[in-house]
């Protein structure tokens, strides 16, 4: 996974979980390889769970998935990055009211002050740690063995 496992610099981010957090996670579930990847400006999680290429869902379009996977998968493609064959089914958690801890660095270090409230973190609804993500991708991954 060259390119995708540079260090990430967290030095202007605000205090929180994501400072002790690996920013990469792999594993496995059942047949299928999952790993989780941090956001390296946003600094929410990315979330992926990967099939074979004899899979009956290998190919297959992420927003033909949401039956199936009941989630909010926001990607299905192969990661030429990973240096598999694996087509990979991803979820984002770095939209919408989800807390992104780089994103408030960066408003914060903003010359005119700009700053969303859904960007600072006395305002943030959730932020997807990395046990939460690993449980989501893990269900992920136990919907397409199904």
């Amino acid at each position: 996974m060259t390119g995708h496992l540079d260090p990430i610099d967290k030095s202007g981010w605000p205090d929180g979980p994501w400072m002790t957090e690996p920013d990469r996670w792999l594993g496995h579930s059942g047949q299928f390889k999952i790993m989780a990847i941090r956001n390296p400006f946003l600094g929410s999680w990315l979330a992926y769970a990967g099939v074979p290429r004899d899979h009956k869902h290998y190919g297959v379009h992420y927003s033909d998935m949401y039956d199936t996977l009941g989630y909010h998968i926001t990607h299905s493609a192969k990661l030429e990055w990973t240096e598999t064959d694996l087509w990979w089914f991803g979820i984002d958690f770095g939209s919408g009211s989800d807390y992104m801890p780089g994103m408030e660095a960066w408003a914060m270090s903003r010359p005119d002050g700009f700053r969303h409230p859904e960007w600072v973190q006395g305002n943030k609804q959730f932020y997807a740690g990395l046990e939460h993500v690993q449980e989501d991708i893990e269900r992920v991954a136990w919907r397409l063995n199904g």
